[in-house]
């Protein structure tokens, strides 16, 4: 029987890849995918793995890492090893830095030894009553055990560019996809054997940050398979496939064949509506729906304009549509005496200032100094949470 489950066997990307269906595991964390990709890369096979360019970075990251930590080399040569030519030198740059404050911190898993790097584990989800058994499968960047006899660690590397929270790690769905998976499985018993109640820890390494540590108690290692469960059956059963907007939408490689793509004018005039003509009560649930589809229409634009624009500049004018485009010169001025501007603006000049705790990371790097000196000075103003009610 032909299944929408390849193998029938389901993974963490693919979950992702269709999106949870509405069954959302951790309250305000759903994912956010699309059933028509998902069946154009996994049922049809159709187009390859989009590779973005944060997917392509994490990606080099994930290797230089592993190499680190497999063949023993410095951050230089296991970073020039792991290289993908597409990304740029800015990006090398930073992926150095970031293999560096690693090490710094400690190796890439302080006072740990490690058991396998790169670890694929298998495991029955459940027993389908029309398809039969369905697996649930993962790849772990590390496990590797302690001074504890009956810990087993294992740890997924993250090249995020903003710091988690303790309570992101405990609310990490593919952490708790990963505890399931060595849960009570023969990879475990092997290496832990005797051990009747090992605990399993997980280890998010957030590499421009630092380590964090979560343990998930039964309660919610069961509440992830029985939702994964959820989750597979409504993939096996899904006959539409219909399109979602989402985070992905803008490097999709199906975009141009995707009719919620291609009518993302009538989305906004229909969210633009609904905005200027519902309460605040109902305004707030179209608040992250309208983020998207603005940046989705700014894409649109971005690259509409730049079409145009590689037109004119190779063959001079041209008339397209009900317009005539041409280039013509623009204007461009430097400002290289910064002391005596901020003289003459004020403090007005301070809100034309950027500033990123990346330039203060690397400044106090410079300065041997840590960051946490500078960032005790700094005041900010509160950010407004919004966290579904329980």
């Amino acid at each position: 029987m032909k299944t929408n489950i390849p193998y029938n066997t389901l993974s963490n990307s693919q979950i992702t890849k269709f999106g949870s269906g509405g069954l959302d595991l951790v309250i305000g964390e759903g994912h956010a995918g699309c059933p028509k990709l998902y069946k154009a890369q996994y049922i049809d096979k159709t187009v390859p793995a989009p590779m973005a360019y944060p997917l392509s970075f994490g990606i080099t990251m994930h290797e230089a890492l592993y190499l680190l930590e497999k063949e023993d080399l410095t951050p230089e040569e296991a970073l020039t090893k792991a290289w993908d030519p597409q990304l740029t030198q800015k990006d090398f740059a930073e992926a150095l830095d970031d293999l560096r404050n690693v090490i710094e911190r400690g190796g890439v898993l302080p006072n740990l030894h490690t058991i396998s790097v790169e670890e694929r584990l298998k495991k029955l989800l459940y027993v389908d009553e029309e398809y039969g058994e369905i697996y649930y499968q993962g790849i772990l960047d590390w496990i590797g055990i302690g001074e504890e006899e009956d810990v087993l660690y294992f740890a997924d590397y993250k090249t995020d560019r903003a710091p988690w929270s303790q309570a992101d790690a405990q609310n990490w769905v593919q952490g708790k996809s990963y505890a399931w998976l060595l849960q009570d499985s023969e990879y475990l018993e092997q290496q832990l054997p005797g051990v009747e109640r090992p605990v399993i820890v997980g280890l998010v390494e957030l590499t421009k940050f630092y380590t964090l540590q979560v343990n998930y108690t039964l309660e919610e290692i069961e509440a992830w398979r029985a939702w994964a469960e959820a989750t597979a059956r409504k993939i096996l059963r899904e006959k539409d496939f219909a399109p979602k907007l989402n985070k992905g939408c803008n490097w999709c490689s199906i975009q141009n064949d995707c009719e919620a793509w291609l009518g993302l004018p009538e989305h906004g005039n229909t969210l633009l509506e609904k905005l200027n003509n519902t309460s605040l009560e109902e305004r707030v649930d179209l608040i992250d729906e309208a983020k998207e589809t603005k940046k989705k229409l700014d894409k649109l634009i971005k690259d509409t304009e730049s079409e145009i624009y590689e037109k004119v500049a190779a063959t001079g004018s041209q008339s397209i549509g009900k317009y005539e485009f041409n280039l013509e010169s623009s204007l461009s001025t430097k400002v290289v005496d910064l002391p005596n501007l901020h003289d003459a603006m004020g403090d007005k000049f301070y809100e034309l200032c950027g500033f990123t705790f990346t330039n203060l990371k690397k400044w106090a790097k410079d300065e041997n100094a840590t960051i946490d000196e500078y960032i005790a000075q700094i005041e900010s103003n509160p950010r407004l949470k919004k966290n579904l009610k329980t």
